[in-house]
């Protein structure tokens, strides 16, 4: 302990010095490795003659199927129409309210 004390920057520098070349040696191993050429891969493509045969087809539906309506057209504006219809009716209705005040009738010319 007294030989770290008395000699501490020595040791400090010592230290660096040994991290500093393993550092340098990971570098240059590195870069002789990424200098060395791979072999390159050579692509082979192979032909295959094509099997002639006939395809299975599934269809989602047949022609005597009604195909499938949105649902905006089927449900929805129907609905509305029916609740719109029956909130506001097109044909106006007499009041047989006796406290309305009396309607004014247009003269005749």
């Amino acid at each position: 302990m007294a030989f770290l004390r008395r000699h501490r920057v020595l040791v400090v520098l010592l230290g660096l010095g040994v991290i500093i070349a393993v550092l340098v040696g990971y570098r240059i191993k590195k870069q002789q490795a990424a200098a060395v050429p791979r072999r390159q891969l050579e692509i082979v493509v192979g032909v295959a003659k094509p099997a002639r045969k006939d395809l299975d087809v599934k269809l989602e539906h047949t022609a005597d199927i009604l195909p499938n309506k949105p649902f905006f057209t089927v449900v929805l504006i129907p609905t509305l129409y029916v609740m719109f219809e029956e909130r506001f009716p097109r044909t106006v209705t007499p009041i047989e309210d006796d406290s309305a005040p009396p309607r004014r009738e247009a003269h005749a010319q």
